[in-house]
């Protein structure tokens, strides 16, 4: 199935997916925050979707519905083994403002358990 609700993180928050297959973020999702005829600035406080993503597969972000003009803001990092699918287009002012907008987060790497951190080896004979 696909998300249908955003993701929001706390100060000093974190939240990670980690699939073997794909992640799917649905068409309802998203902001019509975006100001006609003015360009995109990153927003770290007005986002769709944040926390760490990373698929075996895709990460596929899906299109809106006719009637709506939502762009998805990804605030996080985002990782896919296979393509990041970016279905949308805005019909509204899609000159000056993407369809899907990532924005990295540098908080993550703080807040992230230790364990998310360490790396494993296993030695085999």
């Amino acid at each position: 199935g696909s998300r249908k609700q955003a993701i929001w993180l706390q100060d000093g928050g974190f939240f990670a997916l980690i699939a073997s297959g794909t992640i799917t973020f649905g068409g309802e999702l998203g902001s019509t925050d975006h100001q006609p005829g003015q360009p995109d600035v990153p927003q770290t406080d007005n986002y769709t979707a944040g926390g760490v993503y990373l698929a075996g597969h895709n990460i596929v972000i899906e299109q809106t519905s006719q009637d709506t003009d939502k762009q998805f803001v990804g605030n996080g990092v985002f990782a896919a083994g296979g393509n990041i699918q970016l279905q949308r287009s805005l019909a509204f002012d899609g000159n000056t403002h993407p369809a899907s907008l990532f924005v990295y987060n540098p908080q993550l790497l703080l807040n992230a358990p230790d364990f998310f951190l360490e790396g494993s080896v296993e030695w085999q004979p």
